[in-house]
């Protein structure tokens, strides 16, 4: 009876533990979308996950060197007037994510850098600062304001890509707290790719909601969710990219 008792103990307060395989499960870069003057260069910046992978190995290419090279460091030089991607892609796993490389010629007279271009169908900009923005993503509504990028409704987010950009994409320098609501069933791949200044992140579905490819930086401190239901998402992808999932 005695040793029943202790197995029944250590079922109710040990967590599951992350698993010992250093395999690399995925790899994002720091910006979807650059945009450059013939002659400019810029450096990306890759993020493996999860950070203590043992082979961190990558390769970078892009699909139009005429456009813009990409060194072995991920330096990318703008060459001519025109688009393409540069990827990155690990060695342990053929896990790969891109950035939009736009270079516009620089007339010769030596002026400012031409702005990026503009993402598809972007939120109407807000008249005062603080007024919210808002919008729908496939199934889903969202809200941003001060700082705050909400999901709520029911569904998966869809997919988005450097071509195909997340509605919020021209926000994302400013978004540095993302609530998920408790009905969203998936976040789309590069959802959130690029989202460099979000800090806190609160999920507040019971049940982890499937987590595609290419979001957030690899590890950010801390996901948050609801009391009881830390569980469900031990062992997916949300732990290889948070350090640790605390309840609320």
């Amino acid at each position: 009876m005695l040793a029943l008792a202790l197995v029944g103990c250590a079922e109710r307060s040990v967590f599951p533990q992350e698993p010992d395989s250093k395999k690399v499960s995925g790899v994002s870069l720091d910006r979807m979308l650059v945009a450059l003057a013939v002659g400019e260069k810029t450096v990306l910046a890759a993020g493996i996950a999860p950070s203590d992978a043992e082979n961190k190995a990558v390769s970078w290419n892009s699909e139009n060197p005429s456009v813009a090279s990409v060194s072995a460091g991920g330096e990318v030089i703008a060459l001519s007037a025109g688009e393409t991607l540069v990827a990155v892609t690990t060695a342990d796993g053929g896990h790969r994510a891109t950035c939009r490389v736009s270079v516009e010629s620089n007339g010769g007279g030596g002026g400012e850098p031409p702005e990026p271009p503009e993402p598809p169908d972007p939120p109407k900009k807000p008249d005062e600062p603080g007024t919210p923005v808002s919008g729908n993503a496939g199934p889903l509504d969202w809200v941003f304001g001060d700082g705050t990028l909400t999901l709520s409704g029911t569904g998966a987010l869809p997919d988005y890509s450097p071509s195909v950009l997340a509605p919020w994409a021209g926000h994302c320098d400013k978004i540095t707290t993302l609530v998920i609501g408790p009905n969203v069933t998936r976040i789309g791949d590069s959802a959130f790719a690029g989202c460099a200044a979000l800090m806190n992140v609160f999920c507040e579905a019971r049940t982890a909601p499937v987590l595609g490819e290419n979001n957030f930086s690899a590890h950010r401190d801390v996901l948050w969710v609801p009391a009881g239901c830390s569980k469900s998402y031990f062992g997916t992808a949300w732990q290889q990219v948070f350090e640790s999932i605390m309840e609320q």
